[in-house]
């Protein structure tokens, strides 16, 4: 249509109309142009919105996996603190022998933690993200890309460390018969065969055995430790979603 107005317009030498529908072609095409920015923009700012959804949901499982852990521990450390410090006093009896043994099957299984990250790393390295956040925002991810990587790294080492040397090695240590348990790791339910330690030796005996004590040692230290390294990862998390909540704020006044 309009090819054949401005072909029209040229034949009858009218240059008023012809400069007119270059105009009109211009402007469409301007405008497209525009609109076409426009809807880009607005499907950037909706992914933005979105992924900053997911980094909070992405928070909230952090924590609770922080705090699954962190109870964990608090009923599997006692345990063993008490065996330790039975042994230590090289106490005696059926109560004494039942502290040690307690602690030793604890000492079996260690604790860790994965943090899951990918939200974090999409809104940390997407360069449409990143384009659109704060100078403030950018740092406090980066900075949690950064400690959370550290405490991994920390949290993975207290957990495997024990491993070196299993407690049940032991000559001290004997095994129980096998019993049908049904356990749960990670959200997920599975039955395996599981055998308890128990003492080969007296308890009077057990404690003057110097690799014994020290294998609980070294259990309860590392394991507090990774209640240390889960403490700083849940107040970094924290941190930085409060950081990004003001941030917002003082961009919205």
């Amino acid at each position: 249509m309009i090819l054949q107005r401005l072909s029209r317009a040229i034949r009858e030498q009218n240059w008023f109309a012809v400069a007119l529908e270059f105009v009109i072609v211009i402007a469409g095409v301007v405008i497209g142009f525009q609109v076409t920015a426009w809807n880009a923009q607005r499907a950037d700012r909706e992914a933005l919105r979105l992924a900053f959804l997911r980094f909070e949901a992405e928070i909230d499982a952090n924590l609770d996996t922080i705090a699954e852990t962190q109870s964990e521990l608090a009923d599997a450390i006692p345990d063993v603190t008490r065996a330790l410090n039975t042994l230590q006093q090289c106490a005696t009896g059926p109560d004494a022998e039942a502290a040690i043994v307690a602690g030793i099957n604890q000492a079996q299984v260690t604790r860790g933690i994965r943090f899951r990250s990918g939200a974090l790393r999409e809104l940390a390295e997407q360069p449409s993200l990143l384009s659109q956040q704060s100078e403030a925002q950018r740092q406090a991810l980066q900075r949690l890309v950064y400690d959370l990587e550290l405490l991994e790294t920390e949290a993975a080492f207290l957990e495997l460390m024990p491993f070196n040397s299993p407690i049940w090695r032991l000559n001290e240590l004997t095994f129980a018969d096998a019993e049908p348990a049904t356990l749960t790791y990670r959200g997920f339910d599975f039955a395996m065969p599981r055998r308890r330690l128990a003492l080969s030796v007296p308890a009077e005996t057990a404690c003057r055995q110097h690799e014994l004590a020290t294998e609980l040692y070294e259990w309860e230290y590392l394991q507090s430790s990774l209640n240390v390294v889960l403490g700083l990862a849940a107040e970094n998390l924290v941190a930085t979603r409060q950081a990004l909540a003001d941030d917002d704020n003082e961009a919205s006044q």
